[in-house]
């Protein structure tokens, strides 16, 4: 997966208070474009549940190792095991692109909220798709796996262990030692998460999946034949068309979706990234809280019905594409675990699939709101 976000977008969204500072700032919180406060197809927003959660301690599996008046859990208790999570407490959940994740916390002390455009995917019930557990740990002498598998070069290092990937973070202001790890079993469908206590405070709640690590898992359970993430705007309009704009940072993306946004009846997906999925032998697109500087995001979806790569020119026109260029640019806007050959081969076949299906093309364009005007001309022949 790409490591790619823009700093002033995002990427740098962090539910996390610390005791040292991060890098880069929190935000302010997420705003969503006047139409998208929530999806057409049900997903709930941010009145749908409660943001914030406070655990409890499961019985057993406990040593009585204090760090900061927090409870550690034992060496043997890090290792994720094939039996039943604990799953008896109420937990954060939510769902992107139809795939519902739930957080818990084991430990009281620990106190777990949701932050900025993750709370308008916010959900209640149902059956968990990835269930993830919650803890406090000392992750200072702390051993790597038997085996790295890939270096992002700054935020995250990726490894084997016990039959498991395991992943570490890591941040410039906090030094060598790992603020958080995450060992998530191969069909990520479950995964405990360990914070560093000495480097936060324990009485504030935190967001315990903030970026990386939330894109990370869920980019690894989609490309399990399930689904691709790309760099992309996208745009739902008052029939249930979806426009896919792709493209890398400065090509455009937000700068579409600011020409679509006063448009009637028109929904943006996201700004930066978007997720697409085969659903019942159609391509659908979804919103995500991953925006971009547009800061444009919606718990939605739509039937895909145009792809354009964007180009930024002196007048706006779109040149369609032979099915063999349009995969290679889609697989370079595309965010894929390039450690693993099998995602890569279904990605390409999803691709393949999809170019056949939907009518695709280069949208080179002017930044104003008469390439809005070709493109619904362009619909409007389907």
């Amino acid at each position: 997966m790409r490591n790619n976000r823009k700093s002033s977008s995002k990427n740098q969204e962090s539910g996390i208070r610390t005791k040292h500072p991060l890098p880069h700032p929190p935000p302010s919180p997420s705003r969503a474009s006047g139409s998208n406060e929530r999806g057409r197809d049900g997903v709930g927003g941010p009145q749908a549940c409660p943001v914030e959660y406070s655990g409890s301690i499961p019985q057993g599996g406990r040593s009585s190792s204090q760090a900061k008046g927090v409870t550690l859990l034992k060496p043997s208790d890090r290792v994720l095991r094939h039996s039943p999570l604990s799953t008896q407490h109420p937990a954060l959940s939510f769902s992107i692109a139809d795939i519902t994740l739930s957080v818990h916390s084991t430990d009281p002390s620990l106190k777990l909220q949701l932050e900025g455009a993750t709370k308008n995917f916010c959900t209640q019930g149902g059956n968990p798709d990835i269930t993830i557990e919650i803890g406090w740990d000392d992750l200072s002498e702390i051993e790597t796996g038997d085996r790295k598998i890939f270096d992002s070069g700054s935020t995250w290092r990726l490894y084997e262990t016990n039959g498991n990937y395991k992943f570490y973070f890591y941040s410039e202001a906090m030094g060598p030692v790992p603020y958080k790890t995450a060992e998530v079993q191969k069909n990520f469908s479950r995964a405990r998460v360990f914070i560093h206590n000495p480097y936060f405070d324990p009485s504030q709640p935190i967001y315990p999946l903030e970026y990386p690590l939330d894109e990370l898992l869920f980019v690894h359970f989609l490309s399990q034949g399930r689904g691709v993430e790309v760099h992309a705007c996208g745009v739902s309009d008052s029939q249930g068309k979806g426009y896919l704009f792709l493209g890398q940072s400065g090509a455009g993306k937000s700068t579409m979706a600011g020409l679509w946004k006063d448009q009637p009846g028109i929904t943006i997906l996201s700004d930066d990234r978007i997720v697409l999925r085969k659903v019942n032998g159609g391509f659908w697109m979804y919103g995500t809280p991953w925006h971009g500087e547009g800061r444009f995001f919606a718990a939605s979806r739509a039937r895909l019905s145009r792809i354009y790569f964007l180009e930024k020119r002196k007048k706006n026109e779109a040149i369609p594409y032979r099915a063999a260029e349009a995969i290679g640019r889609l697989t370079a806007c595309s965010f894929l675990p390039f450690h693993n050959r099998e995602p890569l081969d279904f990605t390409l076949a999803f691709f393949e699939e999809m170019v056949k299906a939907v009518p695709t093309g280069e949208l080179r364009f002017l930044p104003d709101k008469r390439v809005v005007d070709l493109i619904k001309g362009l619909s409007n022949e389907d």
